[in-house]
């Protein structure tokens, strides 16, 4: 007498991992095609930059070698008195170069 295939299900833990494996391997296939699309895009993106047709000949558009007046420093020019204090030399040495106490909200740090 043949035996017939019996009616009852699986443990419930077989059932919990089919279900986790079947999610682990659809969460695979996505991670792995959208890896896949992102090094595709990067591949076909276009080197760095973008063409510059008018520096590419060995000489400027207009047939000038210089830039516009407006552009050239004077070299002869004076310094003026609102800008002699940016362009003068530190006198003291900068914190945290030297070995001295230094204070810091009133504070000594060593």
């Amino acid at each position: 007498m043949p035996q017939k295939k019996s009616a009852a299900r699986p443990a419930p833990f077989y059932r919990r991992t089919r279900t986790a494996l079947i999610g682990l391997g659809v969460f695979a296939v996505g991670a792995s095609a959208a890896a896949g699309l992102a090094l595709w895009r990067r591949a076909r993106r276009p080197s760095e930059g973008h063409a510059a047709p008018d520096l590419e000949t060995g000489s400027h558009p207009d047939g000038s070698k210089r830039a516009p007046d407006a552009f050239r420093p004077d070299a002869d020019a004076a310094v003026p008195e609102s800008e002699r204090e940016a362009l003068r030399p530190a006198t003291i040495p900068a914190p945290g170069l030297d070995n001295n106490v230094e204070e810091l909200n009133g504070r000594t740090t060593h």
